[in-house]
């Protein structure tokens, strides 16, 4: 499903780019229903990896989200909007893991399945969302705050490829996608081992581990909107660099609180600072994505689904890295240092805000 998510996220924002998020966005949300429509006949372990490789482009959605809310609201707001958006995303995730557990406990008690009917039928809730989500999407949306800001795909079938090669030869892309991959990247791989590092560290049972680590996700809804928000701040004080330090700033205190954690041995400290380190996290995945919109504003799609597709190709290696140390705290403290020393590399990050600036004045003329 990571790989598909990658896949995709690289492919729809150039997409995006020519026709625009809403149709593109409501076409991904209806198609993602189908798979889950069908996961309640999975036989076998290739069923599996097939559903969970098309429900894995999803994840594209996220792309399409960052975009629009860099369509519809001022550079200036950016960090903001784009945090929030994502943030609620990511919360989404969390709620979801609950939500799935209470439809498939409703099933057993009020519905009378036995356990293999009720997991299997569980999924027609998601699938109902998601074709409703679309409807929604494309009814009520817009594709941006002007009309007629994108011409039928036939009309630019050559601008696509060519926006695509743009964004992958520029530098910047390439310096935020690896900031992004030490940020949600890491963050994606923390969500996965968590409750198993507490269980394994202090004795925990599975069920509370998983209780204490959802301490972690339930930061998304305010910190990754605190850092946007921050990188708003200090752009209005300090312009681009204001950003860039912003960024630089939460990306190693990420890396710093994440080396402290791993070498706690108490249960209350560890707690602590698992949730000073979740603020720090996804206050940098809000700070990227204050940069992204000012990097390339005519293929601002694309330079999303790259640096999006980064987090996903991060938490790929960090887990990749994790199979071979002899801890779970281990790994956290060498991810930690990684996090701080590529946090202190985003000095490269050379973007500017003449373009946004001039086009502001153009309009006002």
């Amino acid at each position: 499903s990571v790989l598909t998510t990658v896949f995709a996220r690289f492919c729809m924002g150039p997409i995006m780019d020519v026709i625009g998020p809403r149709v593109v966005q409501s076409s991904l949300l209806l198609f993602s229903a189908v798979p889950l429509l069908f996961a309640r006949l999975l036989q076998g372990a290739a069923g599996l990896a097939t559903i969970r490789g098309l429900v894995g482009l999803v994840g594209a959605t996220f792309v399409g989200c960052q975009f629009w809310t860099s369509l519809m609201f001022e550079q200036e707001l950016a960090g903001t909007m784009n945090a929030t958006a994502a943030g609620w995303g990511n919360l989404g995730g969390g709620l979801a893991q609950v939500v799935m557990v209470g439809i498939y406990n409703m099933n057993l008690s009020f519905l009378g399945c036995d356990e293999e009917c009720a997991w299997r039928n569980a999924f027609y809730i998601p699938s109902f969302l998601l074709v409703v989500a679309s409807f929604c999407v494309m009814k009520f949306g817009d594709d941006g705050p002007k009309e007629a800001m994108f011409l039928p795909p036939y009309e630019q079938t050559q601008l696509r490829g060519y926006g695509m090669a743009n964004v992958a030869s520029n530098l910047q892309v390439w310096y935020l996608m690896i900031q992004y991959a030490v940020c949600f990247g890491v963050e994606l791989h923390v969500n996965n081992t968590a409750a198993l590092y507490f269980f394994d560290r202090f004795g925990l049972d599975l069920t509370t581990a998983g209780i204490v680590a959802s301490s972690f996700g339930l930061m998304n809804l305010f910190a990754r909107s605190w850092g946007g928000l921050a990188s708003d701040y200090f752009y209005s004080r300090f312009g681009m660099n204001g950003r860039k330090y912003c960024h630089i700033f939460l990306t190693c205190c990420e890396g710093a609180t994440l080396v402290v954690f791993s070498r706690q041995s108490e249960f209350g400290a560890s707690i602590f600072f698992l949730i000073v380190f979740s603020i720090f996290v996804q206050g940098a995945e809000g700070s990227t994505f204050g940069i992204v919109p000012y990097v390339d504003l005519s293929n601002t799609g694309a330079v999303c689904g790259f640096v999006g597709a980064g987090g996903n190709i991060g938490a790929v290696i960090w887990g990749s890295i994790f199979l071979v140390v002899p801890s779970f705290a281990e790994g956290y403290l060498y991810l930690g240092l990684i996090a701080f020393i590529v946090g202190l590399t985003g000095i490269l990050i050379d973007v500017s805000d003449e373009e946004v600036l001039a086009l502001k004045k153009l309009e006002q003329e």
